[in-house]
């Protein structure tokens, strides 16, 4: 495919979003043309397409390069709905469960590349606690930052293809949900990838989820306190990096401060970490 004339012919409402790592363009309304930002993220996503593709529902790669010191990819067009994981949505029962079959079924596959998962959380973990306390917050960042260090040196799991991003926003629906989006897919621990729907489903929905991803791929024994423990991680971590692009206090910031809030209050209750006794002084229990 000529890059060049398909960039000279995309216009202003072709333009399908943007984000910091990338531009996305529907054209000739059957392709999507993604440009990146990261050369890293572009090719990571090119990767896990050609892996996914015959297992999983993802967009079939059509053409990919080099263009103006950017990587791009053009695939095909995939139809149905997409929602924000703001907006209000009804689902039929049914496609719940295939969203957790498409999940089950992409963590029954082998890793692709070596699984840094661990060094990974560590680095976002040291990162973010370093922006969390550049601000003066009323929360007991200093017992979270402990124990978080804590279950990461200790984490175990069977390492296998997590999204790492897996939300309504990176779904399409249509008869069949298909996954998109597969920039951040690494190497890791499977039961990441449930937070960011165990946030905004109701119970029942996430039975209706858990049911689907059952039926290709058991859940281990360790499930929810696994889950327990990764809605914290990403709420810590995710409030860091709002600090860090200036959104201190954005819808977003609070959203997760929200479950951070939550999951600390399920550690005290459980007896994991004290009650706060200043802003800045807590102690994880010995």
């Amino acid at each position: 495919m000529d890059i060049e004339k398909i960039l000279e012919s995309i216009n202003s409402n072709e333009k399908l979003g943007n984000s910091f790592s990338q531009s996305v363009y529907l054209i000739d309304k059957d392709k999507i043309l993604k440009m990146y930002n990261n050369l890293d993220k572009g090719k990571n996503e090119l990767d896990y397409l050609n892996y996914f593709n015959g297992n999983l529902n993802v967009p079939v790669v059509l053409d990919s390069g080099m263009y103006d010191n950017r990587f791009y990819i053009i695939m095909d067009y995939v139809e149905g709905e997409n929602y924000t994981d703001e907006e209000e949505f009804v689902l039929e029962n049914d496609m719940y469960k295939k969203i957790g079959s498409l999940l089950g079924s992409m963590h029954n596959l082998d890793p692709l590349k070596e699984d840094t998962w661990k060094s990974y959380m560590l680095y976002r973990v040291e990162r973010n606690y370093e922006f969390l306390k550049s601000k003066n917050i009323d929360l007991d960042i200093d017992s979270c930052y402990e124990y978080l260090k804590n279950v990461i040196s200790t984490l175990s799991y069977e390492s296998h293809p997590m999204h790492a991003d897996f939300r309504m926003g990176n779904l399409i629906l249509g008869k069949d949900p298909y996954l998109i989006d597969l920039e951040s897919v690494k190497s890791g621990d499977p039961v990441f990838d449930f937070v960011k729907l165990y946030r905004i489903f109701s119970k029942d929905k996430f039975s209706l989820f858990k049911e689907g991803y059952e039926s290709v791929r058991k859940l281990d024994s360790d499930f929810l306190d696994k889950l327990h423990f990764y809605n914290l991680y990403d709420s810590f971590t995710t409030m860091g990096w709002c600090i860090e692009v200036n959104r201190y206090e954005s819808d977003f910031y609070n959203f997760n401060k929200k479950f951070f809030k939550e999951e600390m209050n399920y550690l005290c209750e459980k007896g994991v970490i004290q009650k706060e006794r200043s802003m800045d002084s807590s102690s994880l229990k010995k």
